[in-house]
């Protein structure tokens, strides 16, 4: 599915391998979301799924026994930074993910992964990017949001009027809507969303 105008395109795909690499060039910053668009964790425990579903549980102060593991966010954001050091993730599609990057730094693109992980992850997440994806620090950018706004943080950490082109790509929808309602009207540039579908997305494109 397909929504455009003079101003942002948003195109909706089953796999990264469908993205249109015409963009993509030395005048475009690609952001890339991290967790379930090129990284997966290799089980349930640490993934975006089994964060959130964490949070809901202490939100509605739910018993240890239906499987919550802290008394608060902050204790949570610890255990999940515990299992970041010592899981690695893997490339959601294997080697079509790593061929996305590595076409990205080859095409002359500005790459930088923005994820709604923290600060505190910093090392760990660098160390995810490298062993799933194989790409050393210096081809890449990363901002870490911690669960804010990934448009306001592209905003503040990124000089957005050195591009012709913003290419963002992300599996929430909510973040979608976020960066288009933020950067559509930025100066001599356009915008193209990828909205990557995963199983449990069922929203549609307007």
């Amino acid at each position: 599915m397909k929504t455009s105008n003079e101003l942002f395109t948003i195109i909706g795909i089953k796999s990264i391998s469908d993205i249109d690499y015409v963009q993509i060039g030395t005048s475009t910053l690609v952001l890339c979301d991290l967790d379930d668009t090129v990284l997966k964790m290799p089980g349930f425990e640490g993934s975006d799924t089994w964060f959130r579903w964490q949070l809901e549980l202490i939100k509605e102060n739910s018993s240890y026994k239906h499987g919550r593991i802290a008394v608060d966010k902050e204790h949570l954001i610890q255990a999940l930074l515990d299992i970041y050091t010592r899981v690695i993730p893997k490339p959601l599609e294997g080697q079509s993910t790593i061929d996305f990057v590595t076409r990205c730094i080859l095409n002359g693109a500005d790459l930088t992964f923005i994820t709604a992980r923290g600060t505190e992850t910093k090392s760990a997440t660098a160390m995810h990017i490298q062993s799933a994806l194989g790409i050393s620090d210096d081809q890449y950018k990363l901002v870490l949001c911690s669960g804010q706004s990934k448009a306001e943080m592209a905003r503040l950490s990124i000089d957005l009027s050195r591009y012709h082109y913003i290419v963002f790509i992300d599996d929430r929808f909510e973040n979608i809507k976020d960066m288009v309602h933020n950067l559509k009207h930025a100066e001599n540039q356009h915008l193209t969303c990828y909205y990557l579908q995963c199983p449990e997305n069922t929203m549609e494109i307007p």
